[in-house]
């Protein structure tokens, strides 16, 4: 069995072999991460560096590492400011912690 394509560090990506096409999420597109709303979420949507998303969100820049690479989970009040930070919902920010697997959503390790 061949080994599956990843996008980032979340969305899998099947491969229809029968096609040759990708098939994404429902949205037909790959889920996006932490990383892709923190370098899009600066003035004039350039990228933050670790330690400036840190200090819109009160934390260390390697507590945003951490979280990007799923070495830890933010806690709920995390969460939000996250979303404020990033200017998302905090639903879109839960949403880069999980990953679609044989039709399955699973929560990153």
């Amino acid at each position: 069995m061949a080994a599956m394509p990843r996008y980032g560090s979340r969305a899998l990506i099947k491969v229809n072999q029968q096609q040759k096409r990708l098939h994404m999420t429902k949205s037909k597109r790959p889920l996006p991460t932490l990383r892709d709303y923190r370098l899009i979420a600066g003035p004039n949507k350039s990228p933050l560096t670790y330690e400036q998303a840190g200090d819109r969100v009160g934390v260390v820049g390697v507590c945003i590492y951490r979280w990007e690479t799923c070495r830890r989970v933010p806690n709920m009040k995390n969460i939000l400011l996250l979303g404020q930070a990033y200017g998302i919902t905090a639903d879109e920010v839960i949403r880069t912690f999980m990953y679609l697997r044989d039709g399955v959503i699973h929560w990153a390790k």
